[in-house]
């Protein structure tokens, strides 16, 4: 008797795996906190988005998106008058590549974000879009602050993966005041 190959042996167990796995489309990161993003960055700024342009790495495998943020404000670290941001994946062309859990950036969309330094002016967002927060108006105008963790999972200390959390919307002032005692804190403990 002929022996099957290892493929048609194998495909039911593969078959009942993909169907009984959960569908998973996310980036896994450390879990975070306000205070945590603030210490590990090298610049924390508050400003608004002008532009995003997709291009290609230098060995033309990877598509990563370069979004012009005008500063409002530096929280942590020195800015100019605006920082360029590099974020993972984008269109190019007819290709798009998608990170799930990478920031995005619309035109005019004002954003706090803790970033990493890259280079003298360009940077990218501390734990995906986790170290991003946008700045929206609440029903009486108040301007909030409020993350997106969609496409994000984090390894926790058990081991496990989970679904990332987003911290709850709070008021700007309140966050800002948040961001600020961190970095402070941070400064003492060096």
């Amino acid at each position: 008797m002929r022996p099957r190959p290892l493929l048609r042996r194998s495909l039911p167990f593969f078959a009942a795996l993909f169907l009984a796995a959960p569908a998973v489309w996310a980036s896994v990161v450390l879990p975070t906190t306000v205070e945590a993003l603030a210490r590990r960055a090298d610049l924390v700024v508050r400003g608004r988005a002008e532009r995003s342009v997709a291009a290609a790495s230098p060995d033309g495998k990877l598509i990563h998106t370069l979004t012009t943020v005008r500063v409002a404000s530096a929280l942590k670290g020195e800015a100019g008058e605006v920082v360029e941001v590099r974020t993972p994946g984008g269109t190019l062309g007819d290709i798009t590549q998608v990170v799930h859990g990478a920031p995005s950036f619309s035109a005019g969309e004002e954003v706090v974000l803790f970033l990493h330094r890259e280079s003298a002016t360009r940077f990218t967002v501390e734990n995906l879009a986790l170290g991003k927060f946008e700045i929206v108006r609440a029903q009486d105008g108040a301007p909030m602050v409020r993350q997106r963790a969609a496409g994000l999972a984090v390894l926790n200390p058990d081991g496990k993966i989970s679904p990332a959390q987003e911290i709850a919307p709070v008021g700007e002032r309140e966050f800002l005041q948040r961001v600020r005692r961190a970095v402070e804190a941070a400064r003492g403990e060096r």
